[in-house]
């Protein structure tokens, strides 16, 4: 059986993959260098609304997630984890739709913000 610490840490993560798809293990620091550099250039191709409503989006995943890690913290069992993270991935996805936004959108925005603090202190002022 798996220890309870263990396993709220590999929910987590997955949990975390819905926001940021991992890039490929097999990829050099070099090229993750290129990626973050491409994201950061490509993150003027953002429309403001498509801005303003990923920060929506992103507030109601973040709250999603939180919720998330407080239920997974009083489960023990595996099987209880793995309905946790499908009740819940499935609520952010759908919490990403409402906005009209796809998650590859979501994805895409969220990976340039990282990459760009100048997008992400836009994004998080249309938050406020």
């Amino acid at each position: 059986m798996m220890k309870k610490s263990g396993l709220i840490s590999l929910i987590v993560a997955a949990c975390c993959l819905i926001a940021v798809p991992p890039l490929a293990a097999q990829q050099s620091q070099q090229g993750q260098q290129y990626d973050y550099q491409q994201q950061s250039q490509g993150a003027a191709d953002f429309e403001d609304k498509d801005l303003e409503k990923f920060a929506e989006a992103k507030t109601e995943v973040d709250e999603i997630r939180s919720k998330y890690s407080d239920a997974l913290g009083r489960v023990d069992e595996p099987k209880k984890a793995r309905e946790l993270q499908d009740k819940y991935g499935q609520q952010m996805v759908e919490s990403i739709k409402e906005k009209d936004l796809s998650v590859e959108q979501y994805n895409q925005i969220s990976r340039a913000m990282q990459g760009n603090p100048d997008l992400k202190e836009k994004i998080d002022s249309m938050a406020n």
